[in-house]
């Protein structure tokens, strides 16, 4: 049961880090900017433990359901860049 969250988590991070590397995080919006800050600062949280640590982390509260959308956004634009990536 504990793994499932901790592969979950170093996809995530995995992601992340593509993102920053190739077109860095500017392109980020706030929203997302303060999911990642959230996933790197807390790697081996679950999202739940994420949201109970947004206040404190980021300074306002983030929901689980509205993590969960930020990192599947994440996701699509980590996908994208990689696709583009291999069109080349």
């Amino acid at each position: 049961k504990q793994a499932k969250p901790l592969l979950i988590s170093k996809e995530q991070l995995e992601q992340i880090e593509y993102i920053e590397q190739v077109v860095g995080f500017e392109s980020l919006s706030v929203r997302l900017m303060e999911a990642v800050i959230l996933r790197t600062k807390n790697p081996d949280a679950t999202l739940q433990e994420l949201s109970d640590l947004s206040e404190e982390c980021i300074g306002r509260y983030i929901s689980k359901s509205g993590l969960s959308h930020c990192y599947k956004d994440l996701e699509s634009y980590y996908l994208m860049l990689k696709s583009k990536e291999t069109s080349k």
